[in-house]
């Protein structure tokens, strides 16, 4: 998924990514389906920091994971609930 990184440069920079930078190189890798990727901005807006998502799986699961790539701005996320 996208990642929103804690460090508020980063976080700048991953937002001017996700609204000007994503749409405009989009339609190179995903042709007609292009239009599709100006929503990932609201997403991006909408979505938890690392420590904010950190905190939440804490909650909620036993064990968890964040793998962080390109600088923050894309993650994987795992989490295992014990019964």
């Amino acid at each position: 998924d996208i990642g929103k990184p804690n460090d508020p440069l980063r976080k700048a920079l991953a937002g001017a990514y996700w609204k000007f930078l994503a749409p405009l190189t989009a339609p190179l890798a995903a042709g007609r389906k292009a239009k599709h990727y100006k929503k990932l901005y609201d997403t991006y807006v909408r979505f938890l920091t690392f420590l904010e998502l950190s905190n939440l799986l804490k909650t909620y699961f036993s064990s968890f994971s964040i793998k962080k790539f390109l600088g923050g701005f894309v993650m994987i996320a795992w989490a295992l609930k014990v019964r």
